[in-house]
C-alpha cells in the first residue's frame, strides 16, 4: 500500500526506451517453476533475456523449491548480464529467511546476496489503501 508497485511500473517504463519489457507478479513464477508446465520454460527464458524486467512482491508467498530454483536462474543471469532488473518486496530485511522457508536455504542466501548489488529504494510513509 506504499507505492511498490506504482513506483516499479514507473521505472519500468521510464528505463525500457525502446526494450522489451515484462512486468511479472512473483506468485507467477510459482506456476512456471512447476516441471509439468510446457509454457513456464519458455517464459522463464523470456524473463532471462528480456530488455527489462521487474518482479513484483518477492516473498509474498512461501515458494517452493522449484520457484527458488527458478528465481535463482533468473537473477544470476539477468545479475551477470547486466540486464536492468526492478524487484519490489515488503522485506527490508529477512528476504532470505522468508525464502528460505521453502527448505532451499543456500539458495535464498544466493538470491538475496546477489540482490545486494541492487541499489534499494525503501518506500515509506502510510498505507495509501488506509484512506480507501
Amino acid at each position: 500500500g506504499r507505492g511498490k508497485t506504482y513506483s516499479a511500473c514507473a521505472a519500468l517504463l521510464a528505463v525500457s526506451g525502446k526494450k522489451l519489457i515484462r512486468f511479472v507478479p512473483a506468485s507467477v513464477l510459482t506456476l512456471w517453476a512447476n516441471p509439468f508446465n510446457a509454457e513456464g520454460a519458455d517464459m522463464i527464458s523470456r524473463c532471462k533475456g528480456t530488455g527489462v524486467l521487474a518482479i513484483d512482491d518477492l516473498g509474498k508467498e512461501t515458494p517452493d523449491k522449484n520457484t527458488i530454483r527458478v528465481l535463482w536462474e533468473i537473477i544470476n543471469h539477468r545479475l551477470y548480464n547486466g540486464l536492468p532488473t526492478i524487484i519490489t518486496t515488503q522485506y527490508v530485511t529477512g528476504l532470505s529467511e522468508r525464502l528460505g522457508e521453502s527448505g532451499q536455504i543456500e539458495s535464498a542466501k544466493a538470491i538475496a546476496s546477489r540482490l545486494q548489488a541492487y541499489t534499494a529504494v525503501v518506500l515509506g510513509g502510510e498505507d495509501r489503501r488506509s484512506h480507501v
